[in-house]
């Protein structure tokens, strides 16, 4: 009888831990600045484009800076690589720090345009904060015209 009441006191305490560590888990967030160099190539139609794949950590609001000149339309798309039950939070910051796109829900693949772009470098940032375990893996493509 003993035997079984201490079975059962370490299988209690051992969903405590877990269920602690996991709570513990949710609490830390971080930032982290991700860095990428795109390769713009020219379209047939005066356009510029480039695809760039980072990585964006579980428990992570990451952001990647992109320098463009004056007066250029910035287009492109985000998609989360892993199947459409994979998403993020999606946010693009002027160089005035003013936010110009944000989608309020968390997208596995989102189309974006910023027209009349003012010089300087905008932020785009991957928010992955809901993720407990899972880092990922972002293909951003993006055209300047």
């Amino acid at each position: 009888m003993r035997s079984i009441a201490a079975i059962a006191m370490l299988i209690v305490l051992g969903v405590g831990v877990t269920f602690g560590y996991l709570m513990y888990r949710q609490l830390g967030t971080g930032n982290e600045t991700l860095t990428a160099t795109p390769e713009f190539v020219a379209t047939g139609d005066g356009s510029r484009c480039a695809n760039i794949d980072l990585t964006i950590r579980a428990r992570s609001l990451g952001s990647w800076q992109l320098n463009v000149e004056d007066g250029l339309f910035i287009s492109g798309s985000v998609v989360v690589n892993g199947g459409v039950d994979s998403s993020i939070g999606f946010r693009v910051w002027s160089p005035s720090n003013r936010l110009v796109f944000h989608t309020p829900q968390r997208i596995h693949e989102q189309e974006f345009e910023l027209g009349g772009s003012i010089r300087g470098g905008y932020t785009f940032e991957f928010d992955n904060r809901h993720a407990a375990f899972f880092k990922k893996n972002v293909t951003l493509a993006i055209c300047l015209a």
